[in-house]
């Protein structure tokens, strides 16, 4: 908090006062939150430029390595876990090569990932990566059979969320664009399964 913020030191004095009255066990969720946001928008803002392209891949463009992507996305992603008892593993049992623009894919794990990241308190957040599909589970809090209903509508956020409610949304766009299907299963309580086919057959 050094310096102004936003060049005006009055409104520097107010935010640190604010922040000085909050209880100290809410400041790390606070911040949390602050950056969801941003990196929400950040990331609709960079999809829906990629996806403005009239061809979602150019057949002599190198197939990503997806599960360099999903190794170095729960890398950037640990920090997230803070003081909390979580696990995350990463599973790769296939080393796929997808026909997908890296940028987008990183946006699909990522939100993925901080999903599951802010709707667990403690317990475990696996990422399975095979041939056919990505996998990310958490022992979370689990959603509702209404909340599961509307998941995917832009801008729904449920009774917990914090972020501005387009991560989900986007990554269907995203799985809709390469043919991808999406599956959600979740138990209230006990946890949620995302489940990306990269096929819309299977």
């Amino acid at each position: 908090l050094d310096g102004t913020l936003l060049g005006n030191p009055e409104s520097t004095r107010r935010f640190k006062d604010a922040w000085e009255a909050l209880p100290k066990s809410t400041r790390p969720m606070l911040c949390y939150a602050s950056g969801r946001l941003v990196q929400d928008m950040i990331d609709l803002t960079s999809a829906l430029l990629l996806m403005a392209r009239e061809l979602p891949y150019a057949a002599d463009t190198t197939p990503c390595n997806a599960a360099g992507v999903v190794r170095a996305c729960a890398e950037k992603h640990m920090h997230l876990i803070g003081g909390r008892a979580i696990r995350m593993e990463v599973e790769l049992l296939a080393t796929p090569h997808l026909p997908v623009e890296r940028p987008l894919l990183e946006i699909l794990v990522g939100n993925l990932i901080r999903n599951a990241l802010f709707n667990t308190r403690s317990g475990f957040v696996l990422l399975r990566l095979e041939q056919e599909r990505l996998t990310v589970q958490d022992s979370g809090v689990g959603m509702s059979g209404d909340e599961l209903a509307q998941v995917f509508e832009h801008y729904y956020k449920g009774a917990q969320s914090v972020g501005s409610g387009v991560g989900l949304s986007l990554v269907k766009r995203i799985c809709e664009r390469y043919g991808w299907r999406i599956s959600l299963d979740s138990i209230q309580g006990q946890g949620t399964t995302a489940t990306i086919y990269f096929s819309s057959l299977l």
